[in-house]
């Protein structure tokens, strides 16, 4: 997704429609741990986002983003919002209560 800009004739940014439609953010991500977790689980998820973020420009280099027109790293350190609050809560359960509900017509097992 990175490298299509051009490639196309017409490239939709998902974050974007979404956002202009709800007037909501768009959540691409997110790592939970269910309630109850015990507290080194989510201390090792908190551990493993803080070493990402110190280290994103190592895996800018490292992925082979360095000598590309995208800026990569930009986009890590200034254009991604790694808090998730509580509008972004909500948006992410927006996103999926207006989900498409599909009930299979035979049980496949």
């Amino acid at each position: 997704a990175l490298c299509a800009a051009g490639r196309y004739a017409v490239v939709c940014d998902l974050g974007a429609e979404w956002s202009r439609t709800t007037r909501q953010p768009f959540v691409f991500a997110v790592w939970v741990a269910r309630k109850g977790a015990d507290k080194a689980r989510t201390e090792a998820l908190q551990r493993a986002l803080t070493f990402g973020l110190e280290h994103a420009y190592e895996a800018v280099l490292d992925g082979g983003w360095a000598d590309k027109p995208y800026d990569a790293y930009g986009h890590l350190t200034r254009q991604t919002d790694y808090i998730f609050d509580l509008q972004k809560h909500k948006a992410l359960q927006k996103f999926w209560d207006s989900g498409i509900k599909v009930s299979p017509r035979a049980n496949p097992g």
